[in-house]
Order: structure tokens, then sequence, then C-alpha cells
């Protein structure tokens, strides 16, 4: 995909998801490095929390080193 987007990066919408099980801020932090090497950017248009399906995942995303700590800091 990397190959594909050299030259086109600013014609598309680029987006990817981080998983919520057994996922902290550090692991969301990993993903989203691999995430932006894979397609050789420096950014993403959209990141998302995919798999939100259990009572507690809420919690879990929110808690202090939580993966919502990730997507703020990947935002700033």
């Amino acid at each position: 995909m990397g190959e594909a987007l050299q030259g086109r990066r600013d014609k598309v919408f680029l987006m990817t998801k981080v998983c919520t099980q057994e996922c902290d801020r550090k692991v969301a932090m990993q993903q989203l490095e691999e995430s932006l090497r894979r397609p050789k950017t420096d950014h993403l248009d959209l990141w998302q929390i995919h798999e939100v399906v259990y009572d507690n995942d809420p919690e879990r995303i929110f808690r202090a080193n939580g993966a919502i700590e990730a997507l703020d800091q990947a935002k700033k």
C-alpha cells in the first residue's frame, strides 16, 4: 500500500483501527506505529477503536493508561 500511496497521499482518506482487547496506551501506540509504517505515511485521517462490544469495554478504554489516552496523544 505504501508504494500505491506515493505521490497520492493527499488524495486519499486513510483510516485504521485499534483493538480494545487487552489494549492499553502503550499497545495502542505500538499498533499506531505499525499502521503508519506499512503504508509509509506519517499520519492517518481517522483512527478508531474497534470492537467495542462488551459492557466493560468503555471502562477499559477510558481507564488511566487506557487506549483513549493513545488516541488523544496521537491527535496532539
